[in-house]
């Protein structure tokens, strides 16, 4: 479940834009494209910029998948870091600084 899922990207290549009529629908289930509450969003890359200065990506890896999942999505390949580290409050842990509590 999304905790966002309230607010989510109203631009375009969001869930419901009409850019998606452009990209052939066996090309969508290629891609996963799933137009739900999940997280997940597509933007171009120019309204990316525009929007965001700096992004951090926390995932748990290929490992914390279920077998479910590992079977979902076994045709994507994996390329694991692992940075030693800490989250720092007020520096660079928690949530969306939009909804602070």
């Amino acid at each position: 479940m999304n905790p966002w899922g309230s607010v989510e990207w109203k631009g375009h290549w969001s869930d419901h834009s009409m850019d998606w009529n452009l990209v052939d629908s066996s090309e969508r289930r290629k891609l996963g494209i799933e137009f739900s509450e999940d997280g997940e969003f597509w933007m171009s890359y120019k309204e990316w910029l525009a929007n965001f200065t700096r992004v951090q990506i926390c995932h748990l890896g290929p490992d914390s998948l279920t077998m479910e999942d590992s079977a979902k999505f076994s045709w994507k390949s994996w390329n694991a870091t692992i940075e030693h580290s800490a989250w720092v409050r007020r520096v660079n842990a928690g949530g969306c600084r939009n909804y602070a509590s």
